[in-house]
């Protein structure tokens, strides 16, 4: 079970996660959180979250697996008054947050993959998948994030087994959820808030900087040097000796 009081007492922030509404299994707290804003009954920062996510979503069609009682599965809500622009540079922020707040829990050291995936030991601990919506005519952003904690790769799938990290299998000892999420959640509001170098900071925990990567966009499967990001959070490609820039797609190390 996850105590929100714990998570409370442990934050410093200023919106993020000060309302917290826990549900101990759903499919989806992603789902969860558009029915709290659309029936206006979630603030900005408001924080959804369950130990036992049944139809997590991921990019695509794919979905997030967890196991039940022992990861970290959440959304919260943001209604920024921000740019185009600078909305989409939110999940890098996000992932910024992430490893920030990792790393002052228990000092290990994550990487990024380009857009959305949080690696450590060069194998997927996390990922961020962020929903917009319009509502009352106000833009909202819903940020679901799922991390692997204190689940075993023994009780994976067979086909992410070999893909997959959790934490504990770093600390070698069970780690408190509602201590580490409120260090997260204290690491995302204070970029959220600053808003300032995101590309900069991104680069720095990027797993990928010049290697040789596959990239499916759209119904193309491309080969190139993945060079960096744009200001928009763009990926910068090398193919043939040109540059050229991607806003989404799937990359593939």
């Amino acid at each position: 079970m996850i105590f929100s009081n714990l998570i409370q007492g442990n934050l410093s922030t200023q919106f993020l996660g000060q309302h917290i509404e826990y549900y101990h299994f759903t499919n989806s707290t992603n789902e969860d959180l558009w029915e709290l804003a659309i029936d206006n009954k979630a603030k900005n920062g408001s924080l959804v979250i369950t130990d036992d996510q049944r139809k997590g979503k991921g990019r695509g069609n794919n979905y997030w697996f967890s196991c039940p009682g022992q990861n970290l599965t959440f959304s919260f809500l943001l209604k920024p008054k921000l740019s185009l622009k600078k909305m989409g540079l939110i999940s890098l922020l996000v992932g910024i947050g992430i490893c920030d707040g990792i790393k002052y829990f228990n000092n290990l050291n994550c990487t990024l993959k380009w857009p959305n995936d949080i690696f450590l030991d060069n194998k997927k601990l996390g990922g961020i998948l962020i929903e917009s919506k319009e509502i009352n005519k106000k833009k909202y952003l819903c940020v679901g994030i799922g991390i692997n904690i204190n689940s075993h790769l023994s009780q994976f799938p067979d086909n992410i087994q070999k893909s997959s990290i959790s934490l504990i299998s770093k600390t070698k000892q069970p780690i408190q959820r509602e201590t580490i999420l409120a260090s997260i959640l204290n690491n995302i509001e204070s970029e959220y808030l600053k808003f300032e170098n995101i590309v900069e900071k991104w680069l720095q925990y990027c797993n990928h900087i010049n290697a040789d990567i596959s990239f499916n966009y759209g119904n193309e499967s491309i080969f190139g040097k993945f060079i960096g990001i744009n200001s928009n959070g763009y990926a910068k490609l090398k193919i043939n000796d040109e540059i050229q820039i991607f806003p989404g797609g799937e990359l593939i190390l």
